[in-house]
């Protein structure tokens, strides 16, 4: 393991790819799914094939172009060649294309367009998920529901994000403070909306950039009504803190 900084799910996402058994992480947008599948791909030495939300079955299988040449898929070398593929956002995926996928991992072969194909030893399936398969819901509007005979493919792996991790990823520690308790506010409140780690990772970059109010505005509550952050800024007590500072200052009186 290299010293890089690691979520702290990761040896339990490890150890569950490491038995090859399918895996289905679902969580908030921006928790790093796709950040640490990449470092236990690193880590164990294994190929990673990744392919986004499959929205035709052709992008799994392939297809034989006008000249007669078949077009591999990331999930054809990885079935054929070995190595951990990678379906992101599952619960955007038609169902068609994850008939083809739940095939794929119970018989272990499948029919291409090129023909049929043995997966490889190897061949390890991950999926991530926004949703736990009930279908779309206000903050991901774009999600299918994932029927039974899916779900019962994978194990699945609740992925949050992880606090503490999020500390080592910045040097403004007003700034990790003020996104996990803006966040800590609306979950309290029930009010689904994400802020995610990359708030912390791009805010940091973008101090030498923007101010401290458009970071709070641009980067942080980034879409956000007012009178949602009128709401977080009134549950806000640290009024040390220069970005909760900023915030209560819009609403001031």
């Amino acid at each position: 393991m290299t010293n890089e900084l690691h979520h702290r799910k990761y040896k339990e996402v490890k150890g569950i790819i490491e038995q090859q058994v399918p895996l289905l992480l679902v969580g908030p947008a921006g928790s790093g799914k796709n950040v640490i599948l990449e470092q236990v791909a690193k880590d164990l030495g294994k190929d990673f094939y990744f392919t986004n939300a499959v929205t035709e079955e052709y992008k799994l299988t392939g297809f034989i172009d006008a000249s007669g040449t078949y077009q591999e898929t990331q999930f054809y070398q990885a079935f054929t060649k070995g190595g951990i593929f990678f379906l992101d956002e599952m619960d955007a995926s038609v169902p068609e294309a994850l008939v083809i996928l739940n095939a794929a991992i119970a018989n272990r072969y499948f029919n291409f367009p090129n023909g049929k194909a043995q997966a490889h030893p190897d061949f390890t399936v991950v999926a991530a998920a926004n949703t736990t398969g009930r279908g779309a819901d206000q903050q991901y509007t774009g999600r299918h529901i994932l029927d039974a005979a899916t779900l019962d493919r994978f194990v699945l792996l609740d992925f949050n994000y992880d606090e503490e991790l999020e500390k080592k990823l910045s040097d403004d520690t007003e700034l990790v403070e003020f996104v996990q308790a803006c966040r800590h506010v609306l979950s309290d409140k029930e009010i689904d909306y994400p802020i995610s780690m990359r708030a912390v990772v791009n805010g940091s970059k973008l101090e030498k950039v923007l101010n401290t109010l458009e970071i709070v505005n641009y980067v942080v509550l980034k879409g956000m009504t007012t009178s949602t952050k009128q709401l977080i800024a009134a549950n806000l007590n640290d009024t040390e803190n220069k970005y909760v500072n900023v915030l209560k200052m819009l609403f001031k009186e």
